[in-house]
C-alpha cells in the first residue's frame, strides 16, 4: 500500500504559515484631486476591510499626496490603523501614487499586499510604475488596488495590477469589503507558495548493504576522454541557452503592422503611430548649444518699448515654443525650440543641445522635433524612459503647459507670444 509522503503535507504547512505571516499595507489617496466625499467613501471602506481580515494579519495605514505619510506603522494593530483613519483629509497639491508604491513595497522586504484606494493619477513621483514594478518582483509583493474618485484613470490602475501580478477591482463600491479581502488573501497566499522554501523528504534509516570488497576496475578515466566530456556538456549547455532566448524573442509582444518589439508597458506600438515623427528624429541634425541659446522671459518687454516707437510702427506677435528645463537644486533654464533642427537633450556633450550631468538620464535620451506645424518629443531608447504628463512614451505630440519627466529632469512645454515691431 502507498504511504503518503510526509514532506507534501509539511510543504503546504509551510505555505500556510507564510501566508499568515504576509502584512497588509492599506494605501489612500488623499490629494486634492479627490473630494472630501470620495475620502469618506475610502475610509469606510478601509475600516471594513481592516475589521473582515484574518486576525493574524498585521496592517499598516499609508496616505499620500504631495508625499507618502505612514498613519499608522505596521506593529501597532489594527485599532491604531482604526484609529487613524479620522487623519484621512483632503491635502497637498499634487498625487506622488507612484512614489507611495515604492515607500509601501520597500516596507516588505519579507513580501505581502498593498491595497491602494487612487484614482490612478500621479503628479511629480521620483518614481516611475517601472521602478515599483522592479521592487515588488524583489521584495514579493503584490497590489490590490481599488478605483476612487470621479475623474478615475481606470487604465493606470489596470497596468498598476499588471505589473504587479496584483488585481485591480474596478470603482469602489458598497459590499465591496468581502472582495478586497478575498484578493487580499489569495494574493496572500500566492507570495508564501512562491517565497517557501521547498523542503526536502526525509527517508528513514536503512541498514547498509553488506557488500563485498570491491575490486579493482580495469577501467581508469582518461584526462583527455575527461576534457572532451566537460567541453561537451559546455557546449550543450550553450545550445540550450541560445534556444531559449530564441524562445523568448519569440514570445515577446509584437507589433502586428510592423513587428517591432513592443514594450511590456506599451499598449500601441509608436513608430506606426507617428512614422514620419521617428523618421525625422533619426535623421534631423541636433541643433548645438550656440544655435539654441538660453532665454529670458520678460513679460514686460512690451511695455519696456519706447512710446514713440509703439505709435509709429505696428507691434507684430509671433507665437514660439519655448520648453523649461528644470533640474535638482538647479535654477530653471529656458531655450527657444528651433524649427529647422531637433532640440536633443542627454548626458554625453557632443550630440545633445543641451548636456545634463544627472547620472539618472541617458547619454541620448530624447530628442523634440517639429513637425508640420506641431512639436512631438521623442525617447531614443533611454534607460529610465521618457514620461510626459506622468505616463511612458516612446513619442507623443506636445500641448502647451505638458511636462516631460526624463529621470530626475522636467521639461515643461510651452507655447508664448513674441513682440517685434512691423511697418
Amino acid at each position: 500500500m502507498h504511504t503518503p509522503t510526509p514532506w507534501i503535507g509539511v510543504a503546504g504547512l509551510v505555505v500556510a504559515v507564510a501566508a499568515a505571516a504576509q502584512p497588509v499595507i492599506i494605501a489612500v489617496d488623499t490629494s486634492r484631486s479627490l473630494r472630501p466625499a470620495d475620502i469618506e467613501v475610502a475610509r469606510r471602506l478601509v475600516a471594513e476591510v481592516v475589521a473582515s481580515l484574518p486576525p493574524d494579519t498585521e496592517p499598516a495605514l499609508l496616505a499620500f499626496d504631495d508625499a507618502p505619510r505612514w498613519l499608522a506603522p505596521a506593529g501597532g494593530g489594527r485599532v491604531q490603523v482604526l484609529e487613524a483613519l479620522s487623519q484621512l483629509q483632503p491635502a497637498g497639491r499634487f498625487t506622488l501614487l507612484h512614489d507611495a508604491m515604492f515607500t509601501a513595497a520597500r516596507a516588505l522586504p519579507g513580501g505581502g499586499v498593498i491595497v491602494v484606494a487612487t484614482d490612478g493619477v500621479d503628479e511629480n513621483s521620483a518614481t516611475t510604475l517601472e521602478d515599483v514594478a522592479r521592487l515588488c518582483e524583489t521584495n514579493g509583493v503584490r497590489i490590490v488596488a481599488v478605483g476612487l474618485g470621479r475623474k478615475l484613470d481606470d487604465r493606470a490602475l489596470r497596468r498598476l495590477a499588471l505589473l504587479t501580478r496584483g488585481s485591480y477591482l474596478g470603482p469602489v463600491q458598497a459590499g465591496q469589503a468581502a472582495t478586497v479581502v478575498r484578493e487580499v488573501e489569495a494574493a496572500r497566499a500566492a507570495v508564501a507558495a512562491e517565497r517557501a522554501p521547498t523542503p526536502t523528504p526525509t527517508l528513514a534509516p536503512t541498514a547498509p548493504p553488506v557488500q563485498a570488497p570491491a575490486a579493482p576496475s580495469p577501467w581508469r578515466l582518461h584526462p583527455m576522454v575527461l576534457g572532451i566530456g566537460v567541453v561537451a556538456v559546455a557546449g550543450l549547455a550553450l545550445v540550450v541557452a541560445l534556444w531559449l532566448r530564441q524562445r523568448a524573442e519569440e514570445r515577446q509582444r509584437r507589433c502586428e503592422r510592423c513587428g517591432a518589439p513592443l514594450a511590456e508597458w506599451e499598449l500601441e506600438c509608436a513608430r506606426c503611430q507617428l512614422p514620419e515623427v521617428h523618421a525625422l528624429s533619426e535623421t534631423q541634425m541636433a541643433a548645438s548649444a550656440a544655435e539654441v541659446p538660453e532665454t529670458v522671459l520678460d513679460p514686460e518687454v512690451f511695455a519696456k518699448q519706447p512710446l514713440d516707437e509703439r505709435l509709429d510702427r505696428t507691434t507684430v506677435l509671433d507665437e514660439q515654443a519655448v520648453v523649461v528645463i528644470k533640474e535638482p537644486r538647479k535654477v530653471p533654464r529656458t531655450f527657444v525650440l528651433p524649427l529647422d533642427k531637433a532640440f536633443a537633450l542627454g548626458r554625453a556633450h557632443g550630440p545633445n543641445t543641451v548636456a545634463i550631468a544627472d547620472p539618472t538620464v541617458s547619454g541620448q535620451h530624447l530628442k523634440i522635433v517639429q513637425k508640420d506645424g506641431a512639436f512631438y518629443v521623442v525617447d531614443l531608447g533611454s534607460t529610465n524612459g521618457t514620461l510626459v504628463n506622468g505616463e511612458r512614451v516612446r513619442s507623443a505630440k506636445l500641448h502647451a503647459g505638458d511636462v516631460i519627466r526624463a529621470g530626475e529632469v522636467e521639461l515643461e512645454f510651452r507655447l508664448q507670444y513674441r513682440s517685434r515691431l512691423g511697418g
